[in-house]
């Protein structure tokens, strides 16, 4: 890793994304770029980059204190567009980041649907992979604090995985490898196909009864088990194993808070448009609710 850019918005969530990036880019001696995007015509005066700069040294020298800026020496930049997201896109790709850390302001409900998320259109387009830190987090991966990997055994977390592994031994964690039988597909391809059309109508209790009649959750341990000694030769020696039912969302982030995780690290498709709105996207349910961050990579297109 080289390059890490975050995206701040002088909010207290952008704050504590500012600290997650910076030290990362501490341990492993990454550039460090801090972005602020101009928002045009929303209602206020839109300063000239050179006070934007400024403004972001300020911020950053306030939230990491000045001698830890000063070592970190960072790249401070702005742009402008008519959302925020866009500018954070086209400057990732301009520098060739390696990782963008952001923020959340983890909004629900209406306000949610009417205002979007910044943070949802970083997870879709973005050429790199995205950390989304909520305001709250204060936990870093460590020894106390595990990396969490969800897997659903299919080619697409390939490249999480590996992302997930990155993390655990840069800082010392358990990694944690997840399976939630759930409700909806896709699934597995050792689930039987007679037994997929039960799962996908059944209720939570019916779909645990009948994950143990016909023995899923053997089935997805010994998958399991077969990921974890592939990364153990990789030098990952604590590895735990764990095999959920219900929402992947919802049990994924249960998870992550019974256990005090440090990072959740999953896969996303990248949907944007219809599709997205159709299907929706278990990654960003479970960056909503996270009690940590969580780094998304998009999946390579199938």
């Amino acid at each position: 890793m080289s390059t890490i850019v975050a995206a701040l918005d002088f909010s207290d969530g952008a704050g504590t994304a500012l600290r997650v990036a910076a030290d990362h880019a501490a341990r492993t001696g990454a550039a460090l770029h801090l972005f602020h995007a101009d928002v045009l015509f929303d209602g206020v005066d839109s300063p000239s980059a050179e006070v934007h700069q400024t403004r972001i040294a300020a911020f950053a020298k306030d939230k990491l204190g000045a001698e830890r800026y000063a070592n970190l020496d960072p790249v401070v930049a702005a742009g402008r567009g008519l959302a925020a997201a866009p500018p954070i896109l086209n400057y990732v790709a301009s520098v060739g980041a390696d990782l963008l850390v952001t923020g959340t302001h983890g909004r629900r409900g209406l306000r949610r649907l009417v205002l979007g998320s910044v943070a949802s259109e970083l997870l879709r387009e973005a050429v790199c992979p995205v950390m989304v830190v909520p305001a709250s987090k204060t936990t870093m991966p460590g020894p106390g604090a595990p990396v969490v990997a969800p897997l659903d055994f299919s080619a697409l977390n390939e490249a999480a995985l590996s992302l997930a592994v990155t993390w655990a031994r840069t800082y010392g964690a358990p990694l944690h490898l997840v399976h939630i039988v759930e409700l909806l597909g896709p699934y597995p391809e050792f689930y039987p196909e007679s037994l997929v059309p039960s799962l996908a109508v059944g209720t939570s209790e019916a779909a645990e009864a009948l994950a143990a009649e016909h023995d899923l959750e053997e089935r997805a341990e010994a998958a399991l088990r077969e990921i974890a000694a592939q990364v153990r030769a990789e030098g990952i020696g604590n590895i735990e194993l764990f095999v959920g039912y219900g929402h992947p969302d919802r049990r994924i982030d249960e998870h992550a808070a019974e256990h005090g995780a440090g990072l959740i690290v999953m896969a996303t498709h990248g949907l944007t448009g219809f599709a997205h709105a159709l299907v929706g996207s278990v990654t960003e349910k479970t960056v909503r609710r996270a009690p940590c961050a969580v780094l998304t990579v998009k999946a390579p297109s199938e």
